[in-house]
């Protein structure tokens, strides 16, 4: 938990760094998304080891928080509006599952995992189409430059890793494999790392990292 903390501090640190020089400006909230997510994170350790509860359900609503913000970041980073349509078509069908699985089906005190690997598969699908369409953009364009390159290519590792762990959760926990949670947290850890690794990189690339083009 503390690494993975750290990991997303230092991003929110180089966030703020360029802050006024991210460009579009809507890449600017990710400043509050990432301090919003480390104290949460925080917050849902911290409550569940002082009340010694499960703090699985602020998971779930962090989780749907999220998701928020990432459809707005994709609909911000879509050129095409057929595009910018489908991830609203697909979001509604993520929070409908998503409320459907609060009310009737694994519950809001236990974690959502199946909820978990729809927006998992979302993000993916997500980080897929706007790669592809950055890709194929036919004008000259330097992608290691691009803060959403980075931020995307983060999220895409992040969430495959993440799916395939949760895809298997079932059969973990049926045979005990990580009664301790070792392996979930050494997996979480490594994600984490490399995730906002990459966010970091993308919001201090363009000022510090790559030369200046001619």
């Amino acid at each position: 938990m503390v690494i993975g903390s750290i990991a997303i501090f230092i991003s929110f640190l180089a966030s703020m760094l360029v802050y006024k020089k991210l460009e579009p400006k809507w890449l600017r909230l990710f400043s509050y998304y990432l301090i919003f997510t480390m104290f949460a994170q925080i917050g849902g350790y911290l409550y569940s080891h002082i009340t010694r509860r499960s703090n699985h359900f602020i998971f779930n609503i962090i989780l749907l928080i999220a998701c928020l913000f990432w459809v707005f970041v994709f609909s911000k980073s879509y050129k095409t509006p057929v595009l910018k349509k489908l991830v609203f078509i697909l979001s509604a069908l993520f929070f409908v599952f998503a409320f459907y699985n609060i009310s009737f089906g694994e519950g809001f005190f236990v974690y959502n995992s199946m909820t978990d690997n729809f927006g998992s598969i979302l993000f993916i699908i997500f980080t897929f189409i706007y790669l592809g369409e950055l890709f194929v953009n036919k004008s000259r364009v330097n992608y290691f430059r691009i803060p959403m390159f980075w931020i995307s290519t983060g999220l895409l590792f992040f969430n495959i890793g993440e799916m395939i762990y949760f895809s298997l959760f079932d059969y973990i926990t049926l045979h005990q494999l990580d009664s301790d949670g070792k392996i979930y947290n050494m997996i979480m850890v490594t994600l984490n790392i490399l995730m906002y690794g990459l966010f970091t990189i993308g919001f201090l690339g363009n000022r510090y990292l790559w030369k200046k083009e001619n």
